[in-house]
């Protein structure tokens, strides 16, 4: 069969196309597919602990957050407690689930291969106020619990 020359040129230009289309479409999921077994990597680092006893007694944790994955990571507290000496159920020093980010907000976001810093207020029973300041001051106040994460609408629960 013989073909013009502008017939050929029409077919290469759509081969080229067609190229273009499967290998960004394969970059995209091949990165999105790397950064959901990265998810792993998340750190949450909790740098300051402060207490807060007002009408409503809270203990505000500062976090650096760290991202290694490639793509943006949408985070939501879900259970972080503070705890003296070790994260057990008997040495919990503040109410379970009620950990909420201190601006207010549900979520906040941490850019790919970044860190962000936020704060998580966890209600505090009136009765271990002065429990948890001595934890805190001795340094004897472990943080841990779990937050929600979303990556590329794909969720999943990391460790704090």
């Amino acid at each position: 069969m013989v073909r013009s020359p502008r017939t050929q040129r029409v077919l290469l230009l759509l081969l080229a196309g067609c190229l273009v289309v499967s290998v960004a479409s394969f970059a995209a999921t091949a990165t999105g597919q790397l950064a959901w077994q990265q998810r792993d990597g998340l750190a949450f680092t909790p740098t300051d602990l402060s207490v807060s006893d007002g009408d409503e007694p809270t203990v505000a944790i500062e976090f650096t957050v760290t991202n290694p994955t490639g793509v943006p990571v949408t985070i939501r507290p879900a259970v972080i407690g503070v705890f003296d000496g070790s994260a057990e159920a008997e040495n919990r020093l503040v109410s379970a689930r009620t950990a909420r980010l201190a601006d207010g907000s549900g979520t906040f976001r941490v850019p790919a291969r970044g860190s962000t810093e936020t704060t998580v207020l966890v209600d505090l029973p009136r009765e271990n106020v002065e429990r948890t300041r001595a934890a805190i001051a001795d340094g004897r106040a472990v943080v841990s619990g779990t937050v929600t994460a979303e990556l590329r609408d794909r969720r999943f629960s990391a460790d704090v």
